[in-house]
């Protein structure tokens, strides 16, 4: 008899069934948000494009980006090697 009173009056007229609702949203959006499996399965990486290919790196392998300038040529190596430079005191 109880369902059927529901079933035509409609669930949204009952007050106790829309209390109770409230009540439950209300506890679920106050809950503390914890970490997900998501966020713990993201790195922080560095991205970069070489000869048309994209390629990351984890950036706990990185210890610092430095911009490529004033390379030094070096005889007999093919086109690819650009040459060396020097980078605080050692041959890069």
């Amino acid at each position: 008899m109880a369902v059927r009173l529901k079933i035509e009056g409609g669930i949204d007229n009952d007050p106790q069934y829309k209390a109770k609702t409230l009540r439950a949203r209300a506890e679920a959006l106050a809950r503390p948000v914890g970490k997900s499996e998501k966020d713990e399965a993201c790195s922080e990486v560095v991205e970069f494009f070489l000869a048309h290919e994209q390629y990351c790196f984890e950036l706990i392998h990185i210890r610092e980006v430095y911009p490529l300038k004033a390379f030094t040529p070096l005889p007999c190596t093919p086109p690819f090697v650009l040459g060396i430079m020097n980078f605080r005191g050692q041959m890069r």
